[in-house]
């Protein structure tokens, strides 16, 4: 009995070892988790209070530099009332979310915002399954429309429903989620 207790006993000592890794690592590696998701959210935050002040006076600049982190946001000049007419312009917010983080994209909406993975669009998305261009949002009288282009499909989410976007087109209400490929974007259309 002895001898098989000593002929066993690295497999056990493996064992041991095996056990407390997991529950020492186990805690150290959340934590990690969790601080590296506070971070973020953090930066998220900081994010959305830029991107509220450049939507309540776009020119104006920060004299601090914007946070470093996952979430872009980007003005688009050309929405800017520039003659100073007074009349509201409309803009479509696009946010991207991933895992952890989101991205917002602000643009006018009355030009065409094309959609893929190609450097040549609007809103570039270097996610699997995006195509070089994907997709376009388009304004059709007062509302705003998305349809696929080049043979690709999408898909708009709707709350619970779901329908399958194609070159035709399909209305967008605020809300909706479009996802190309492993690409989740929500759109917002509002007036500036």
């Amino acid at each position: 009995m002895l001898s098989f207790i000593l002929s066993h006993i690295g497999y056990f000592i493996a064992g041991i070892v095996v056990i407390l890794l997991v529950f020492v690592l186990r805690p150290v590696l959340k934590r990690k988790k969790l601080r590296g998701q506070e971070k973020e959210m953090s930066q998220l935050q900081k994010r959305n209070e830029a991107l509220n002040e450049t939507l309540r006076n776009p020119k104006i600049k920060t004299a601090e530099p914007a946070a470093v982190g996952p979430m872009e946001v980007q003005w688009d000049e050309k929405a800017v009332d520039q003659q100073r007419t007074g009349r509201a312009s409309m803009m479509v917010e696009l946010v991207e979310f991933s895992t952890y983080s989101r991205r917002k994209y602000l643009f006018s909406a009355e030009q065409s915002i094309h959609i893929g993975s190609g450097a040549e669009n609007q809103l570039v998305l270097p996610r699997e399954g995006v195509a070089v261009r994907h997709c376009e949002i388009f304004a059709v009288k007062d509302t705003m429309a998305v349809r696929a282009v080049g043979g690709e499909t999408a898909t708009l989410v709707r709350g619970k429903t779901t329908a399958v976007i194609n070159g035709e087109g399909l209305l967008l209400n605020n809300g909706d989620h479009i996802r190309m490929g492993s690409a989740d974007v929500q759109f917002r259309c509002f007036k500036a």
